[in-house]
């Protein structure tokens, strides 16, 4: 004859009435939902400001495009013209005087728009906080 003598252990949690674990439950879930809202939030703001920095980069390159394919056209016509001014001197000075003033006009625009305000305003934009 045989005996077999089972035994079984049972490990348990003390028991938290059930009202008081839905309550933490809905509490959590609501906490979660939160948090994914101003989430939310920041993701569309770093879009926007993603946006407003693509459009100051491209409005800024084409200004540079400008600028630079009016420079290649003053420097064509002064080269082109250098020839002709040794007959007409006066017309050589007004050209020489028109490329002055142009580079001169170039150089107090770049300084007005050195960056400082784009850099004050890509400030603003990268570090505003993104919590409402």
């Amino acid at each position: 004859m045989s005996l077999t003598l089972s035994l079984s252990l049972r490990i348990t949690k003390p028991s938290i009435p059930s009202s008081v674990a839905d309550e933490d439950n809905t509490q959590i879930d609501q906490e979660i939902q939160n948090l994914v809202k101003k989430l939310d939030v920041c993701i569309a703001k770093f879009d926007q400001k993603r946006q407003v920095l693509e459009k100051a980069i491209e409005s800024e390159t084409e200004a540079l495009k400008k600028d630079q394919n009016e420079t290649r056209e003053l420097r064509l016509n002064l080269l082109h013209e250098s020839g002709a001014t040794s007959s007409n001197i006066e017309a050589g000075s007004r050209k020489i005087a028109n490329v002055k003033q142009w580079l001169n006009q170039k150089a107090l625009i770049s300084s007005d728009t050195s960056g400082e305000h784009d850099q004050g305003h890509v400030y603003f934009l990268l570090n505003n906080d993104c919590v409402p």
